[in-house]
């Protein structure tokens, strides 16, 4: 055959990454959420999951409602502030989706089953 084949055009998306906080966390503590900001987002639509223990798998644990998750401007979010009650002994993984100005998803939190970003130890 004289055409040119077409092959898979695959576009790799950069994950956003979590910077605060991590390891353990007095509750006493300011507790604000810290990501990398995402070049191209407008917003950000935070959930945080909740588990008892390290090895939990937190997916029914968020603690917003899909709907009522908050969302920002600004590449960081204060949870006392945002009335946001934390358990202490508890871990807690940060999930954080970028948005465009359309609003639609443009990257993520990478989430390992492994990995919780922070626990409450007081």
């Amino acid at each position: 055959p004289e055409n040119d084949g077409l092959g898979l055009a695959l576009d790799f998306v950069e994950p956003i990454e979590v910077l605060e906080p991590t390891g353990n966390v007095s509750i006493s503590e300011e507790i604000v959420l810290k990501w990398a900001p995402y070049p191209g987002a407008s917003a950000y639509a935070i959930q945080i999951f909740e588990s008892e223990s390290a090895h939990q798998l937190p997916w029914n644990n968020g603690l917003f409602k899909w709907r009522e998750r908050p969302r920002v401007s600004t590449p960081f979010f204060d949870l006392k502030a945002g009335g946001v009650k934390l358990k202490s002994g508890f871990y807690y993984m940060v999930d954080a989706k970028a948005e465009d100005e359309a609003g639609r998803i443009i990257s993520e939190t990478a989430i390992s089953l492994q990995q919780k970003h922070f626990k409450i130890v007081d």
